[in-house]
């Protein structure tokens, strides 16, 4: 205002003068915070704002959950020609807002955008990103569509968080004081995506369940599928394999679970052997014919002639007919229509859809050192019974990364834990472990210092909570000391017997 009015003095002869003068002076400052017309003028590489609104009252939505009063931003990326990458940002009001950016995806293979992702964050004080990953609505754009692929592999998470930052300087006047990521299921991969590709992008990362190579996952969901349509089993054949499963690993359990919930699944061939005898013992009506099945299916897809593998098996103590239920559709990106589903041959055309996909998809980078060096933190939740994802991918990725760092585990467990939790899977869950309680735990590692010790999981029964155990990162382990009544902490076994064959690997490309 100084300036303003000393240009106002000297230019006293001349009035309409100062008032040019002061006029321009007000256009260059910087808008009020909580300013719609800053949203609309921003200017987006390759992009367009397509719409501002202003959510000034509280709702709830058709699915239940509160609509917070925000800013919603509506931007449509062009990053390159068959590429249509559409955005949604929300934006708390300026009282409201914690100071943090939340980029996050559900359910990858749900196209679309899920509107309760923004209304669980946004309500919170969080300014929250999600994007299509270019694939709305249907995911037939990505039908030999190279763009695509790298959209829905990584470009379109990383744009969509520029984009966003951009909003949260316009709308709040500042940057972000720190940006988090989260994501679950099939779009866990994304969040090693970022960390791997682009570690300036978010301080901290949480993720659940990750596929790190979704051709590989959808390899394992068809294999599994026709393996399964050789060998039908029954309802009853079903619950006696779950059952021999929770059994035969009973041992492993703290006393609290024993024999109730799946936990660390990693079997050896012997022991699964030994797994599907004592099935066959519980439902004598199991043929050998089914009893082989069951033992491919533990075992995990293999390539025929040269046994390589290719992925991981179903978690002993799981519905196997639960993985074959994932959506393949990946499979139409490179193979198209030339095959139905049964026809596919899970060596060959597999190893063509990793050498196609893999590059754009596969989240296998070990090299998580620029993301540690800026302070990034990372956590990573395994579920033991997940049927759709087996973990031991990620429990081998882990080894990588600990590999990479010359076998350092304390360091790498400096900024990346994982955990194992037994029992959890796809579907209704007996354990609480919610999104809003690993992101505080994320929160306060990248914030405070606090480093995560142990999580502890209450293991409902019939809408009670029965159980309370805790669980250390990997490769901790929780075991129960009888003289004292107490759970104590131990470090477990590491690593995975055999890793994926290299030829299903496929190395990262920009």
């Amino acid at each position: 205002m100084n300036m303003i009015y000393a240009v106002w003095r000297i230019a006293t002869t001349g009035f309409l003068l100062g008032g040019l003068l002061a006029t321009q002076a007000h256009a260059d400052s910087p808008p009020a915070p909580g300013n719609l017309e800053a949203l609309r003028q921003l200017k987006i590489e390759s992009g367009t704002v397509q719409s501002v609104e202003s959510v000034d009252k509280p709702t709830t939505a058709a699915n239940g959950r509160a609509v917070p009063v925000h800013a919603a931003v509506k931007v449509l990326l062009n990053p390159a020609k068959g590429s249509n990458i559409n955005v949604k940002i929300w934006l708390p009001p300026v009282e409201k807002w914690n100071g943090r950016l939340i980029g996050a995806h559900d359910y990858a293979a749900d196209f679309g955008i899920d509107p309760g992702v923004l209304q669980n964050h946004c309500k919170d004080g969080f300014a929250t990103v999600v994007s299509d990953l270019g694939v709305g609505p249907d995911g037939k754009s990505g039908v030999g569509n190279s763009e695509v692929w790298k959209d829905y592999g990584y470009r379109a998470t990383h744009l969509m968080t520029v984009v966003a930052k951009q909003a949260v300087n316009a709308y709040y006047g500042k940057a972000p004081q720190y940006s988090y990521y989260v994501s679950e299921f099939c779009a866990g991969e994304l969040g090693l995506q970022e960390a791997q590709r682009y570690p300036e992008d978010y301080d901290g990362i949480e993720i659940a369940q990750p596929y790190q190579s979704r051709p590989l996952q959808q390899a394992y969901a068809l294999w599994s599928k026709q393996v399964l349509n050789k060998c039908a089993l029954t309802a009853a054949q079903r619950t006696a394999f779950v059952q021999a499963g929770l059994d035969y690993l009973a041992s492993r359990q703290v006393p609290a679970l024993a024999g109730k919930f799946v936990p660390d699944p990693r079997i050896t061939s012997k022991e699964i052997d030994a797994l599907v005898a004592l099935a066959r013992q519980k439902d004598p009506s199991l043929t050998d014919a089914q009893a082989g099945g069951l033992r491919q299916l533990l075992d995990g897809p293999r390539r025929a002639g040269t046994a390589e593998r290719i992925y991981y098996g179903v978690p002993p103590g799981c519905d196997v007919s639960a993985a074959g239920r994932a959506n393949t559709f990946l499979l139409d990106w490179v193979l198209s229509d030339k095959k139905s589903r049964g026809e596919v041959n899970i060596a060959e055309d597999i190893e063509a859809l990793s050498a196609s996909l893999g590059p754009y998809l596969d989240a296998e980078n070990a090299d998580l050192s620029a993301f540690e060096k800026r302070g990034g933190k990372l956590t990573i939740t395994l579920w033991a019974s997940d049927p759709n994802a087996p973990i031991l991918g990620t429990m081998d990725y882990y080894e990588r990364v600990v590999k990479h760092f010359g076998g350092d585990l304390v360091k790498v467990r400096s900024f990346f834990s994982l955990y194992v939790i037994p029992g959890t899977g796809h579907g209704p869950q007996p354990v609480s472990w919610g999104r809003p309680r690993g992101l505080e735990i994320l929160m306060n590692w990248r914030e405070k210092g606090t480093a995560p010790a142990s999580v502890t999981c209450h293991y409902i029964l019939n809408g009670k909570v029965e159980w309370e155990v805790p669980f250390s990162p990997y490769p901790g382990q929780t075991t129960w000391d009888a003289k004292s009544s107490s759970y104590q902490m131990k470090d477990g076994p590491r690593g995975v017997a055999e890793p994926v064959a290299a030829r299903y690997h496929a190395a990262q490309v920009k």
